[in-house]
């Protein structure tokens, strides 16, 4: 899983339902904020989803952050010259 913005971070899912995820991170991530994610299934498959973060505590040297998925995103599109 890759945060794409508002910061740029690979994450890793700690839990993962239709409706919200939880990931581990090395970044703290504030309530409230929006980020967008690229996720990438066991299978290959990638999705672009848009979250709300609800909430983020510390853990050991990594922080967790439970989030609201919000949305479907349209991927990014490679940069062209």
């Amino acid at each position: 899983m890759e945060i794409l913005s508002p910061i740029q971070q690979v994450a890793s899912a700690v839990d993962v339902s239709k409706t919200g995820i939880q990931l581990s991170l090395d970044h703290w991530l504030s309530a409230d904020t929006v980020c967008d994610l690229r996720i990438t299934t066991h299978s290959g498959r990638t999705m672009h989803k848009r979250v709300r973060v609800i909430w983020t505590r510390r853990e050991g040297k990594h922080c967790v952050s439970g989030l609201e998925v919000v949305g479907s995103i349209a991927p990014h599109a490679p940069e062209r010259d």
